[in-house]
């Protein structure tokens, strides 16, 4: 979980080298804020106008460029540290410059910690004085009406249940929207909400009251995404798991994988990534999306047999009650992959929705997306989607054939995504192909060609082989970390039951001797 509800956005150029930008990120993370990469002020300024929270602007944007000169004309209110070279100019339109040395790669992260820290607390407290104004004006509000209303409040009272602080608040909000649409025609989401709204009628005086059930916390953070929000158990059980495994997450994450290019190993990626995500107490599902190419069942029949009465998770969907078991478990890890016949389904939005939001109570999701060009249900599925990565290899003039694609995938959608450069050598350019493709690179993956050739013989994931995972953890563990934040930690491995009968038969060696 992160310290803040404030965001921090970094707007830092090219001429900044990744490794300062890289330390930059790390320290501010390492404090307990989320950070947001963008490239350009642009970039910025397209995120914040749909989204437009409470945030703290870092950038290395000249003073003097159209770009910021425009930003801080429209919004003179966003709090913002500039990073100044040592030969700028001290900018007079923000509060705070930060001095950073790009030739010599320094700069001082305690003063741009301390600036954070300071506009943290000044929006901080901004929000809370507007909680207690907007609580004061509904107390006044309600006290007005009592006393217009010449109804016997008793009756009222009568009535009304006890709601939430939860509850009350998205009553407002549906309050707001039914008053902002009554000329035009209703979506379905705002029905869903005024199903939750009873009216009852009442004699005296030709009123009125609407009796508003509470609505659970968990439902106004992801209401929009979440179809179990008139079920509280999977939550509940979401947060018994939390509590065992000791992550601070604010809410599930689920994650597709993709790439443009065939053979760069996304799903080979993909099932070992998980595995070490259990291994380290991440609750994590595998989900392949809806798709005439599944291949996922094909590659868990290597590791383990088909489960007793096992039927895919979108065949069960489509079902009256649920047939067999959906659930595919390897090593604590969910996997919920397609049979043959699911893409003949009878899929409606409502289905696909409800396929895709079914794992909503693990922590993290992995979702093995086709490669290449999506096609309508791969796109569709990007709306349920907290990030999208991209693993990309050392084959570059094609990589960036498809760069208009990528850009018009993240505009689309406003979906972040990252870059990963698997199969890395030592020829090979991972920053290059970022400042080309123009998106962050995430991390990089060692190439493991002869042990990946081995692999495909084999009848356990390759990250499983003890002389890998040495060298895929480290790379991992920048994932994980990026997913879950500082409270993720490497567990201590146990010794497997051959490495204890080994010892034990040294143990008795060396006593014999």
């Amino acid at each position: 979980m992160y310290k803040s509800k404030i965001e921090i956005c970094m707007v830092i150029t090219n001429e900044v080298a990744t490794e300062v930008k890289e330390t930059i990120v790390k320290a501010i993370v390492g404090e307990g804020y989320k950070v947001n990469h963008y490239h350009s002020i642009e970039k910025f300024l397209g995120w914040y106008v749909k989204y437009p929270l409470e945030v703290c602007l870092i950038t290395n944007e000249s003073i003097a460029s159209e770009s910021y000169q425009e930003l801080k004309k429209q919004y003179q209110e966003l709090k913002d540290i500039v990073l100044i070279e040592p030969s700028d100019e001290i900018s007079t339109l923000t509060e705070h410059n930060v001095y950073i040395d790009s030739k010599n790669g320094e700069i001082n992260i305690n003063d741009l910690l301390q600036a954070i820290d300071f506009i943290v607390e000044q929006l901080e407290m901004a929000m809370y004085d507007g909680e207690i104004d907007e609580d004061y004006e509904n107390e006044m509000d309600e006290k007005n009406l009592q006393t217009e209303s010449t109804m016997n409040i008793d009756q009222v009272e009568k009535l009304q249940p006890k709601s939430t602080p939860a509850g009350e608040k998205l009553n407002e909000k549906i309050n707001e929207s039914k008053e902002s649409q009554d000329n035009h025609e209703k979506s379905s989401e705002q029905l869903e909400h005024e199903s939750a709204v009873t009216i009852v009628k009442e004699d005296v005086n030709e009123q009125e009251v609407e009796i508003k059930e509470p609505i659970y916390e968990a439902a106004l953070e992801n209401d929009a995404k979440s179809p179990l929000q008139n079920n509280p158990f999977p939550m509940r059980l979401r947060n018994i798991q939390k509590s065992l495994s000791g992550l601070e997450m604010d809410k599930n994450k689920t994650i597709g994988i993709w790439s443009p290019l065939p053979a760069v190993g996304v799903t080979s990626f993909l099932i070992n990534f998980s595995l070490f995500l259990s291994e380290n107490k991440v609750y994590t599902a595998v989900l392949e999306p809806i798709t005439s190419n599944h291949v996922l069942k094909d590659w868990l029949k290597r590791y383990v047999p088909i489960p007793n009465k096992w039927v895919s998770l979108a065949h069960n969907l489509h079902t009256y009650e649920p047939v067999g078991d959906s659930e595919w478990s390897y090593r604590e890890v969910k996997f919920f992959p397609l049979n043959t016949n699911d893409i003949k389904q009878d899929w409606s939005a409502e289905s696909f929705k409800a396929y895709h939001c079914m794992t909503e109570i693990f922590d993290v999701t992995l979702v093995d997306m086709p490669t290449g060009e999506m096609k309508s249900f791969t796109n569709e599925s990007l709306k349920y989607m907290d990030e999208l990565w991209i693993i990309a290899c050392d084959r570059i003039q094609q990589l960036y054939s498809w760069k208009d694609y990528i850009k018009k995938i993240e505009e689309t959608h406003n979906i972040p995504i990252h870059l990963i450069h698997n199969q890395m050598i030592d020829v090979s350019k991972p920053n290059l192909i970022s400042e080309h493709m123009e998106l962050p690179l995430l991390a990089t993956i060692p190439a493991l060609f002869d042990e990946t050739a081995k692999n495909y013989y084999q009848k356990k994931p390759l990250y499983l082989h003890k002389k890998v995972q040495p060298i895929l953890e480290p790379h991992y563990h920048q994932l994980a970390t990026h997913l879950i934040g500082p409270s993720f930690q490497l567990q201590d491995k146990k010794p497997t039951v051959w490495e204890r009968i080994t010892k034990i038969t040294k143990l008795h060696a060396i006593l014999n001797r």
